[in-house]
């Protein structure tokens, strides 16, 4: 008996090539159902990531406005309606070059380092052309538009936000 049981295990050395290409088969299939569904976290975490961007440009245009028109007092509320622009190192357009130089650049300090380089550029950690416009009516931030890495973020006035592939 002790013998038969030796015989027994000298015999199963491994595995077969039939159990082998069954659990690759197995591990195939596994993968095409999980891959895709992936693919499809990754993009919305990216897309995420793009609107806390984008909330965070609102922010700080928002502050840059709002603190000069506290230092200029409501002359500079108008004065500095207009709307920014941002891509590379374009500033934006406004009622009084002035100001609104000094908003773009108050803004783009704030955004120093997390979403623009420390020369006021776009950063494009990912090689993408990044791009924002934000308008400016009555000292109030109204809409933001955000384009990155082939998204295109829009906050509204309202609060609303739409999300998409960015059109060219």
């Amino acid at each position: 008996m002790l013998q038969k049981m030796r015989d027994l295990k000298k015999s199963r050395r491994g595995f077969t090539l039939v159990e082998i290409i069954v659990v690759l088969v197995i591990l195939a299939i596994l993968a095409a159902f999980t891959i895709p569904a992936m693919l499809g976290f990754v993009g919305d975490a990216r897309s995420k990531a793009y609107l806390a961007e984008a909330r965070e440009i609102k922010v700080a245009y928002q502050s840059a406005v709002t603190q000069k028109v506290a230092e200029n007092a409501s002359s500079a509320q108008t004065a500095a309606d207009g709307t920014y622009t941002q891509t590379g190192g374009t500033a934006g357009t406004g009622a009084t070059a002035a100001i609104v130089t000094s908003v773009q650049t108050q803004a783009l300090k704030l955004l120093s380092g997390d979403i623009t380089n420390t020369d006021g550029t776009a950063l494009n950690t990912d090689n993408t052309n990044t791009t924002w416009t934000i308008a400016v009516l009555n000292g109030r931030i109204g809409d933001v538009t955000y384009k990155k890495g082939g998204y295109q973020i829009t906050i509204k006035a309202d609060g609303t936000v739409t999300t998409g592939k960015a059109t060219s």
